[in-house]
């Protein structure tokens, strides 16, 4: 960052996947201490200057963690999807984290997928999912096809099969009344 290398370079991106693997490494895959270490890098400017990592470094490795994943979808969707993609898809990144906790925390206390709280946690995924991927359901099919196929996709990230599996069964109970 420092040097002035874009977060879309090769460099920039190969660091930020092994800075995002040893936070997961780090955390033991749990979205809970990210969170947590968000919400205190947020709330106390001391923590940053202590750790040595800037608001700035931090949003410098988040935008090139996501051009790792950028190229991978452009294989899937069409320059139009791709541009929306690239205009939003960062814009919320922060909020993943604590859903991602949130969803956790639902599945320890034995939340079941069918149940209202589950469903709560569906939407907000969906809202966080549709925020960059659009209301078209044949785009957001494209997604999906991608997050199955390629697996680079999930690579630093929280998202484990089983908490995939809760938010992919709450989903389908989304559009079923409660």
């Amino acid at each position: 960052m420092d040097s002035g290398a874009p977060p879309e370079g090769d460099e920039a991106r190969a660091l930020s996947m092994r800075w995002m693997t040893m936070l997961v490494r780090d955390t033991n895959g749990d979205p809970r201490l990210l969170a947590k270490l968000n919400l205190m890098h947020d709330n106390e400017p001391s923590m940053q200057t202590h750790i040595g990592i800037s608001t700035q470094l931090r949003d410098y490795v988040s935008r090139a963690f996501s051009e790792t994943k950028l190229p991978i979808y452009e294989k899937y969707l069409s320059p139009e999807q791709i541009r929306f993609m690239r205009a939003n898809y960062g814009k919320r990144a922060m909020e993943w984290p604590q859903l991602m906790a949130d969803v956790r925390d639902a599945i320890d206390a034995g939340v079941g997928p069918q149940t209202s709280r589950a469903r709560e946690l569906a939407l907000r995924w969906l809202e966080l999912f549709r925020s960059y991927a659009g209301d078209d359901p044949r785009t957001q099919a494209k997604f999906r096809h991608a997050l199955q196929t390629e697996p680079e996709l999930m690579a630093g990230t929280w998202a484990d099969e089983t908490l995939l599996a809760f938010i992919h069964e709450a989903m389908a109970n989304v559009a079923q009344p409660l």
